[in-house]
């Protein structure tokens, strides 16, 4: 069985690579003898991480110059991908002899330009009509759908999603599962579009030797924090400072007064360390925690600098140590959750707050607009007060929706004699 993951990110997002891990290993457990590549926009460094995993790793065809750092990186790594021909050569052949395409799970298909969709809308829709034009069979894994700022990106979205060769397209959330609806051209496919949960909520939690953080017998509570940047896409130029500012303030609120409330401990880390400064969360995650070294002393403040190709089992280490986390990053939550530690989620996109929804932790969300430190320390405190049920109700709704996840992908990979 000769299977290519499309559309995948970066090892530098651990989210990302914990849908890839979960994916690979879903695959090879259920197909006998199967032959695995991918696509990648950073496909050097997966290298190394993937290589016992995945018979090759390709390059992108088209560039998303947001993926480089730098303006002079961006133009010049772009135009080598964009001429690197004998690439691009070996990447259609591959499609050509594949039995199965699978469009990665995650968030890839989305925009919020007005006008055209971005570069990396383009770089996710052109693997996707490849394989499609070579007559490829083609799967869409778990992954939000949407949303769209403009008409052109909506057609070309329906374009792909209704054509024959698209056997199967899993939402991870209600409103991508009816977006998908709305897009597809004819009533008759609805039938292939279903809701299925995010595939990294497969990964296990792993017990990792030698990694940083805060140790099982540090003093109680433990809160793990993770941050993103966000540009607020819906809103004006000032409103997004606005916007921005409080974000930050209001976090720092809550740890100044939840530490001299409750003596806490606070472990801050970056989830996505690229590609690209937009996706990095190093730089907003340190400023969190400079500010907040202003007040709180090193003990009960540690900042992990995870390095760039971290597993994401180390990051479910981590959450393992922490009595609580509070995550701007969707798959941080996600981890927690697999760590069998509660999770309050700040949601910036429909995914975070569908997600959860679909898990049964929807009270555990807050809007990123509406961050409140005093709506955090209520939940915070709620969640502490009754943490073992909250932690029971974790693992029976993992068990659930992991069986709910295999059967669902096994039901689709069933024409392709699944072993």
């Amino acid at each position: 069985m000769v299977i290519l993951i499309i559309n995948t990110h970066s090892i530098l997002n651990s989210g990302d690579s914990g849908i890839l891990l979960a994916q690979i290993d879903f695959l090879q457990t259920h197909f006998k003898k199967s032959d695995i590549s991918l696509v990648s926009r950073t496909p050097a460094l997966d290298q190394k991480f993937y290589k016992n995993l995945v018979t090759e790793i390709f390059p992108p065809l088209l560039p998303a110059p947001s993926v480089f750092k730098g303006k002079r990186a961006q133009i010049i790594e772009s135009l080598k991908c964009l001429f690197s021909i004998k690439n691009k050569i070996r990447l259609l052949r591959k499609i050509e002899k594949c039995d199965l395409i699978i469009s990665s799970g995650g968030g890839y298909f989305w925009t919020n330009r007005k006008w055209i969709p971005g570069p990396m809308f383009f770089q996710n829709y052109i693997h996707v009509r490849i394989a499609l034009l070579l007559k490829r069979p083609v799967i869409f894994f778990p992954q939000s759908i949407g949303p769209f700022y403009n008409r052109m990106a909506s057609n070309m979205m329906s374009g792909l999603l209704s054509h024959k060769k698209t056997i199967k397209i899993f939402a991870r959330e209600m409103i991508s599962y009816r977006s998908a609806k709305k897009l597809v051209k004819k009533s008759a496919d609805f039938k292939k579009i279903e809701l299925c949960p995010d595939t990294a909520l497969l990964l296990r939690e792993k017990t990792l030797k030698n990694t940083a953080g805060p140790a099982q017998g540090e003093k109680r509570p433990i809160i793990a924090l993770t941050l993103r940047k966000w540009d607020f896409p819906d809103s004006g130029k000032k409103q997004k400072k606005d916007y921005h500012k409080k974000y930050l303030a209001e976090l720092e609120k809550f740890c100044h007064d939840y530490y001299y409330s409750k003596g806490a401990n606070f472990v801050i880390f970056p989830q996505s360390r690229g590609p690209g400064s937009f996706e990095d969360d190093r730089m907003i995650s340190k400023t969190l925690f400079l500010r907040l070294k202003k007040n709180i002393p090193a003990p009960h403040l540690f900042y992990h600098d995870l390095p760039d190709d971290s597993s994401p089992y180390a990051i479910i280490d981590l959450l393992s140590r922490a009595d609580i986390a509070l995550t701007t990053r969707l798959h941080s939550a996600l981890f927690a959750l697999v760590a069998g530690t509660p999770a309050v989620s700040f949601a910036y996109q429909h995914k975070s707050k569908g997600i959860m929804k679909e898990l049964g932790f929807e009270n555990f969300c807050l809007d990123i607009e509406k961050i409140d430190s005093k709506k955090i320390k209520s939940m915070v405190a709620y969640t502490l007060k009754n943490k073992d049920e909250i932690r029971s109700m974790i693992d029976s709704k993992l068990i659930i929706t992991r069986n709910i996840i295999k059967d669902r992908l096994i039901d689709s990979l069933k024409p392709f004699q699944i072993q």
